[in-house]
């Protein structure tokens, strides 16, 4: 018998030890962030040049850290995708706020309502923009 209580010890040990481990990694997990690149739209005005109507953009990045390139940023007016060419963006450094110019062509009405949406790395914001 003097065998079987030391596997019983054996295993209730390696069973301490697993659940130990499995602690441990949910409190650290929970401690260490993975960087996001998170945006938000802060305004969406519109204006008209030439006949079109031309959309100004103001985007918050909201990751302290990094960087969010012009490119990382996707654009849609109406549902319509926006081109690099109709889109003009610097980068937006950490923390800060750039404004982007979207001209989709589109003729300038006046109080038509758009829905502007901006697709980020980890999230997108969708805004209404009353020409």
């Amino acid at each position: 018998m003097k065998g079987v209580s030391t596997v019983i010890a054996t295993i209730l040990m390696l069973m301490i030890t697993i659940a130990l481990a499995g602690v441990a990694y949910i409190y650290i997990s929970g401690m260490i962030k993975v960087a996001e690149k998170q945006i938000k739209i802060l305004d969406v005005t519109c204006t008209e040049q030439e006949g079109n109507a031309i959309y100004y953009v103001s985007i918050r990045n909201l990751d302290p850290r990094l960087t969010i390139a012009s490119t990382d940023l996707t654009f849609f007016v109406d549902g319509a995708l926006m081109n690099l060419n109709q889109v003009t963006l610097d980068d937006i450094p950490p923390g800060s706020t750039g404004r982007a110019m979207v001209s989709p062509g589109q003729p300038f009405q006046i109080g038509t309502p758009h829905r502007v949406k901006v697709v980020g790395p980890s999230n997108s914001e969708e805004q209404p923009a009353y020409c």
